[in-house]
């Protein structure tokens, strides 16, 4: 009797054992489970996630390459020393990067160009402020070219100015159409509508200064059967 009461004792404690086992191998595998529902959706949303700043990315790479290719602009140090040029800016102004890069803005300045004209842009710049006009600039082989340019100052994430970035677009067939307009085409004087146009202007400034203007008229006998 003891005996059999001894291996029923031990039977019953073998099923506890096994029940125990059981319940705790099920217990992981629900945990498993529970973990598998919560980060499995997570991963795949990170790994999606991941995805879609990958196609940003690129998408950013093709806008700036599109950019540097097809628009005219440059970024200086705050003392005028280029510090980027794009690919449309050295295709218009004939120098290659490293010819631009570390060179003060002047190389291109041309020397038709009024000294108060810069005056006003550095005045307008160094105060925080855009400045926009059309300048006439030089290029590598000596031919000019017009560009109608914004430049603005740049700040880093402190707020500090670093240097200014210049956006410019090529005028310079507008500028010729201008010009034929405004010129007579075998002498190369300027016409009668240039006169029209520039003339009421002097006689302003000439009020605004005090200063004296003269008007000299030139007749040229039969000169108009050869003009036309």
């Amino acid at each position: 009797i003891v005996n059999f009461y001894q291996e029923s004792s031990d039977a019953r404690y073998r099923q506890i054992q096994l029940v125990s086992q059981s319940m705790s191998i099920a217990f992981l595998a629900i945990m498993a489970l529970s973990a598998l529902f919560v980060f499995y959706p997570a991963s795949k949303k990170i790994t999606e996630y991941t995805e879609l700043l990958k196609t940003k990315k690129l998408e950013l790479e093709r806008y700036i390459s599109l950019v540097d290719e097809q628009v005219i602009i440059s970024s200086t140090d705050l003392d005028g020393n280029i510090t980027y040029a794009s690919d449309a800016f050295c295709r218009i102004s004939k120098y290659s990067k490293s010819e631009l890069l570390g060179k003060n803005h002047r190389i291109i300045r041309h020397p038709d160009m009024p000294p108060n004209l810069y005056d006003e842009l550095w005045d307008s710049i160094t105060q925080n402020r855009s400045w926009s006009g059309e300048i006439r600039n030089l290029a590598k082989d000596g031919t000019d070219y017009w560009v109608k340019a914004v430049i603005s100052p740049i700040f880093d994430v402190q707020g500090n100015k670093i240097g200014y970035t210049a956006i410019r677009q090529d005028i310079s067939d507008k500028k010729k159409i201008e010009e034929i307009s405004i010129t007579d085409g075998m002498t190369g004087l300027f016409n009668r509508r240039y006169f029209n146009d520039i003339f009421p202007r002097i006689i302003n400034n000439a009020k605004r200064d005090a200063k004296s203007i003269a008007f000299l008229i030139l007749d040229i006998d039969h000169f108009k059967q050869y003009n036309d």
